[in-house]
């Protein structure tokens, strides 16, 4: 069944009108003011404000000589992996905002060592952190 065109009987003319007004059309809408968004169903909270208030942290205990802290990690897992593929510094960060460790900046604090031992089952995973003041 042939496909009817139905402008195949439009003339040059009727063309460049019909492309003309819906070039009008266009840029009467460009132009046009735009109406109101909908409101919110449900209002948007307050922007920049967190959801829960981050614990205070504890201010550096600075008693006389500065001394560096050391802290070693150990990693107990069933699969150890290579050396590299720890990453500490999370740790150390956490314990700064725990307040374990003072800082974790170079003079406030050393590695004493990273280590993997390999353990027999998941429930004997862990990760040790021993902090030497």
């Amino acid at each position: 069944m042939p496909v009817s065109n139905p402008f195949q009987n439009w003339t040059p003319q009727m063309v460049a009108d019909h492309n003309a007004r819906k070039l009008d059309e266009r840029r009467n809408y460009r132009n046009s003011p735009r109406p109101a968004s909908l409101p919110a169903e449900q209002p948007k909270p307050a922007q920049g404000q967190p959801l829960e208030r981050p614990a205070p942290r504890k201010k550096p205990r600075r008693t006389g000589t500065a001394r560096r802290a050391r802290i070693r990690f150990t990693f107990y897992a069933v699969r150890p992996c290579d050396y590299d593929g720890y990453t500490v510094k999370e740790l150390q960060d956490l314990c700064c905002y725990a307040g374990l460790l003072d800082g974790d900046k170079w003079d406030q604090l050393e590695c004493d060592g990273i280590r993997s031992e390999k353990v027999h089952s998941k429930e004997e995973e862990r990760t040790e952190i021993v902090i030497i003041t």
